[in-house]
């Protein structure tokens, strides 16, 4: 009695609400005053959970996970004014509190990393200050994390391999940790990851959807596991859009290695004079550099001007080598023996690069057929597909072997 939605023109939902909400929204149109009020509740209920304090780990972790929570409350403090053109009460001042517990999360959290760093921690490990909407995102996508694959992806169940593929590449480049800064973008990044090794595999899509573990063990467990179990959401990463993960991890390796040994870095005068011996003598060697060679004067193939086919036949190279050459190669090279066999040279060593890349390249492909027979369902699935990878030839391996005595890549 006496409250505004006891009438029969007001919808049941506002008989739960606030009475001051309920006078406010009398005024606005029915999907409007529904969604305000929805987002003014997702509001309240994300500042409740932004200082909980139920965060495992440190204080700084517990800092920027608050911090996310109470960006998505003034996100749909937003949203709610929006709707209900500010005439919902009590929006503004939950968003003013939001933002100053955003502030002070956000100024406790700077203090916390500048004692760490202060306690011994290189400065260069200090984490940039991450974005209040890719602190959003992640919180969300931890979110998504709880409900399933499927939520993470953004996509529905009945969702093609091209929409999984799709939703993957959105989302993997979108929270790298190398490109999103937000504190736990690894963890979101892990369980797109992980989601995407799950719903790519049909085998293991199946035993998802009948209920049962990633890996079709046994039944669904909260924490998702499985294909990350076999690859690591950066190497699912660096296979998705083709960087070979050997080279990656080394390069990171190797740039860790240099950046531990290096010391001060030298002013500008010290860098000219470290490169200026490396520029004179590129410049020596270019004037030097015969005339004739600066047009190659051979192709490994048939194409354009090289239309004559030669083999190898100098002393100390490995005979009968193809190569093609132009009409005028007689005139220039073939009448001098010593032009002749230093260009055979340079012909057997392009053909042993050129082979030991198409090697490399043949065995990758045959190391990613082993990993798909692995991870087929049935044993007979798996015995079928090992067959077939051992079945690949791996041609330039042994012509490799035949012409140069080793296939070692």
């Amino acid at each position: 009695t006496g409250h505004p939605c006891a009438s029969h023109v007001s919808p049941p939902w506002c008989w739960t609400r606030p009475r001051a909400v309920c006078e406010a929204s009398e005024g606005m149109d029915v999907a409007n005053r529904d969604e305000a009020a929805r987002c003014y509740e997702r509001a309240r209920g994300f500042f409740a959970s932004g200082g909980c304090g139920r965060v495992r780990g440190g204080g700084a972790e517990r800092a920027r996970l608050g911090a996310g929570k109470y960006a998505l409350c003034i996100k749909f403090c937003d949203k709610s004014v929006r709707l209900a053109n500010g005439a919902l009460p009590g929006v503004a001042e939950l968003k003013s509190r939001a933002e100053a517990a955003f502030s002070s999360q956000q100024s406790g959290n700077s203090g916390a990393s500048g004692g760490e760093d202060r306690a011994g921690r290189p400065e260069a490990r200090r984490r940039p200050t991450e974005s209040s909407e890719q602190s959003a995102a992640v919180a969300a996508i931890l979110e998504k994390k709880r409900k399933g694959h499927y939520e993470v992806l953004g996509v529905s169940k009945e969702a093609s391999e091209e929409e999984i593929k799709k939703a993957y590449r959105k989302l993997a480049l979108k929270f790298h940790p190398d490109k999103n800064k937000a504190a736990n973008a690894d963890e979101a990044f892990k369980a797109i990851g992980t989601a995407f090794a799950v719903l790519s595999d049909p085998a293991k899509r199946r035993s998802y959807d009948l209920g049962y573990g990633d890996d079709g063990d046994g039944p669904r467990r909260e924490t998702p596991h499985g294909a990350a179990d076999d690859v690591s959401p950066e190497d699912i990463f660096n296979m998705f859009f083709g960087i070979d993960p050997r080279v990656r991890r080394a390069a990171e390796a190797r740039a860790y290695r240099q950046h531990r040994r290096a010391g001060p870095p030298p002013n500008q005068l010290q860098q000219l004079l470290q490169v200026l011996p490396l520029l004179l003598l590129f410049l020596l060697s270019f004037w030097s550099y015969p005339a004739q060679y600066q047009d190659p004067p051979f192709s490994l193939e048939r194409r354009g001007k090289y239309q004559v086919e030669r083999a190898t036949q100098a002393r100390g190279v490995p005979r009968d080598i193809p190569y093609f050459v132009a009409d005028g190669f007689q005139a220039k090279h073939a009448r001098d023996p010593y032009s002749l066999a230093r260009l055979e040279h340079l012909v057997k060593d392009e053909y042993e690069s050129s082979l030991r890349y198409s090697c490399y390249s043949q065995k990758e492909q045959q190391r990613r057929l082993f990993y798909q027979a692995r991870i087929l369902r049935t044993r007979q699935q798996r015995e079928d597909a090992m067959e077939r990878a051992r079945a690949y030839k791996l041609t330039a391996c042994d012509q490799l072997q035949d012409v140069f005595g080793f296939n070692n890549i």
